[in-house]
């Protein structure tokens, strides 16, 4: 391998011409418009009758997004408002001295806001905005028996405290190197104390707020995860999710306000709050070899099986009674209520009807079948266009966005976040998502070690499928991974290539996998120029590595052009182009219409591309480059060709295309 550091004056780049007379841009609309439910806490309406409270889940601040009230016994909306400006939001948590719901929200503008419901006039509001501009959202939020509520800033990695008398004050950092503080619990009144999990990497930490003294208390077999996501009081305990690279439980008993480790609670997965009858919890896990809703004893630390899992369990669950009689509540992610009476086993559901929010397109390709096919921001939802949008469903693997697709062998592979999940989906096959030999889409398992985000994927000329992923949070060093295109789809990674680096892009061609790098992470950032590198497919040995760009910090594009030339582009808007026959760079130059987001092989031998307000197209035997459209684009790669020789893009939400040969 030779590392090598070039500079950015070289040979003369791409020439720049006229736009050309092409048919007119389509705007062929939103193809998935959706929200999710992530938490909801139970209250009361004017009236005392119970209910439950939460917030639509959408990523976008226009229109903004929804508080909701349900009435449990018939399972219907009975409050629904609109929260201007915001989009989020994570948690919700009730003042018990007015019964106040609170929930904090992310808005376009970064400045967080604190929201409150006041059942008595039935109104929404804003409580209280960011105090710091280094805050962009309010993150976790708890409600204490003193009433003050605490909320935690992203990224500064404060906590605030929301007074009874309607004061918000920075109560300071809660860990260093800590900028998400996310789960927050009462830990005691006198002194007042609380415990904040947060990450990345994981943190769990006891913060006394009278004296401002800070103790962590996560023990160091856990310091590889990546979050203490939530954290909740259980009776006499403190119960804290850990995510990353797996789930657990732990258990923290409470004696004052000092918070001991008490161990794990085996079983548990995906409980975030838990009704609790003595020594008895109730939570999301697995028991017994069945997966569901399982109560778990503290004292004996066994579990018994209770119902199987549904669209209904969601992240919180609560006790509510109706007709005398106690069942425990919640509302899933994608707003199924539902109800369990744990005395008779009964179960009661209804889909909940609540507004969508225009979801952001994050990946555009070309099919096996030659059918435009796309995915979604937070919804990990896949998409099909064909004359008409068609919303196939969630692929099963991720729990945010679709990132990259190629087709390769008559299936469409698809990379989404989180864990890099890799799914597999054959169109020729009826829609049936899941994890066994039979599914379609089927989950076929993260690819790489704690690797987050599959930035980018390509086919290799090894016939693979090659990704270029991101570390998880907290962690350093992407990964590049071939993936076979048949059953059971076996992957080789090799992690670390280029140190603490990510792989952000990715092109093959030639025998060769081109790949460029970014030192941002996900809460952790790496060091050193970016760089960009050939990796030998035959011998798997990294060739070359050159840091093209020492302004940049992402190489966004990679495109191997039919005559073996290789463009790239990064993020300070220089354009390159790679020679990988002399190991040499051709020339390097400030691309005159901004930085390029994404490049693609036309069925004409031409490369398309896109900056965020230009589609053009760059012939790479002259190297000169057409503009053929000024008009705005987004995110990364957004851009695919149809077997009818139809160009898309993504504008946010909306799906455009041109025909433009």
């Amino acid at each position: 391998m030779a590392a090598i550091l070039l500079g950015m004056t070289t040979l003369a780049g791409p020439g720049q011409q006229e736009a050309v007379a092409l048919g007119p841009i389509e705007d062929l609309g939103t193809p998935v418009t959706d929200y999710s439910v992530l938490d909801v806490e139970v209250g009361t309406d004017s009236l005392g009758n119970p209910r439950l409270y939460g917030s639509t889940y959408a990523i976008g601040a226009s229109p903004g997004v929804v508080f909701f009230g349900v009435d449990p016994a018939t399972g219907t909306v009975t409050t629904q408002k609109s929260m201007a400006g915001s989009y989020g939001g994570y948690h919700v948590a009730r003042r018990a001295s007015d019964g106040s719901i609170f929930l904090p929200t992310i808005s376009s503008d970064s400045i967080g806001r604190l929201w409150r419901y006041d059942p008595a006039a039935d109104a929404v509001s804003v409580a209280a905005y960011q105090q710091e501009p280094a805050y962009s959202f309010f993150f976790g939020i708890t409600a204490t028996s003193w009433n003050s509520m605490y909320v935690g800033g992203y990224p500064s990695g404060h906590l605030n405290e929301f007074t009874t008398a309607g004061n918000l004050v920075d109560k300071g950092l809660v860990s260093s190197g800590s900028t998400y503080p996310k789960g927050i619990a009462e830990v005691s009144s006198s002194p007042k104390t609380v415990l904040v999990g947060g990450g990345s990497p994981a943190k769990v930490t006891v913060v006394n707020l009278d004296t401002g003294t800070r103790a962590e208390v996560l023990p160091s077999a856990y310091a590889g995860y990546s979050f203490a996501y939530n954290a909740y009081r259980a009776g006499s305990d403190i119960l804290v999710q850990l995510v990353t690279p797996d789930t657990k439980i732990l258990r923290y008993t409470v004696g004052g306000s000092t918070v001991t480790f008490a161990g794990e609670l085996p079983g548990l997965t995906n409980a975030w709050t838990l009704p609790i009858t003595g020594s008895q919890v109730y939570g999301q896990g697995s028991c017994g070899g069945s997966t569901g809703l399982i109560r778990y004893d503290l004292v004996t630390q066994t579990c018994t099986f209770q119902v199987a899992g549904g669209q209904w369990l969601g992240s919180r669950m609560h006790y509510v009674t109706i007709g005398g009689q106690q069942w425990i509540a919640s509302v899933g992610a994608k707003g199924m209520f539902g109800r369990w009476n744990p005395v008779t086993g009964q179960v009661v559901t209804n889909q909940l009807s609540l507004p969508g929010h225009p979801t952001a397109i994050t990946a555009l390709a070309q099919g096996p079948d030659g059918k435009l096919y796309g995915g979604t921001y937070e919804t990990n939802a896949l998409f099909r266009y064909d004359t008409t949008t068609t919303v196939l469903g969630k692929v099963p693997g991720g729990g945010g966005e679709i990132l990259s697709m190629a087709s390769a062998n008559g299936k469409l592979f698809i990379g989404a976040y989180t864990g890099a999940a890799m799914n597999v989906y054959d169109p020729a096959l009826p829609w049936n998502p899941g994890s066994s030999a039979g599914s379609n889409p089927r989950f076929t398992g993260a690819i790489g070690s704690q690797q987050g985000r599959p930035w980018d994927m390509t086919v290799g000329s090894d016939g693979r499928i090659w990704t270029a992923t991101g570390a998880e949070y907290g962690q350093l060093s992407g990964a590049i991974t071939a993936t076979n295109t048949t059953s059971p789809f076996a992957s080789q990674s090799w992690r670390g290539v280029f140190g603490d680096h990510n792989i952000f892009s990715i092109a093959s061609g030639g025998g060769k996998v081109f790949v460029g790098t970014t030192k941002h992470g996900d809460g952790v950032n790496a060091t050193g120029y970016e760089q960009f590198g050939v990796w030998d497919i035959a011998t798997q040995t990294l060739q070359f590595s050159a840091a093209i760009d020492f302004v940049s910090d992402y190489f966004y594009a990679l495109c191997y052009a039919s005559n073996g030339i290789l463009y790239g582009s990064t993020d300070s808007g220089q354009l390159f182009r790679y020679d990988p026959a002399t190991n040499t760079i051709l020339s390097s130059v400030s691309f005159s219409y901004g930085p390029v987001l994404g490049m693609i092989n036309g069925p004409d031998g031409k490369v398309y591309g896109h900056t965020g307000s230009t589609i053009f197209s760059i012939d790479p035997v002259t190297n000169t480059t057409t503009v053929l459209a000024t008009t705005p684009t987004s995110y990364y790669r957004t851009l695919a060709f149809d077997a009818n020789g139809y160009l898309y893009w993504a504008n946010g939400p909306r799906l455009m295309r041109m025909d433009v040969l």
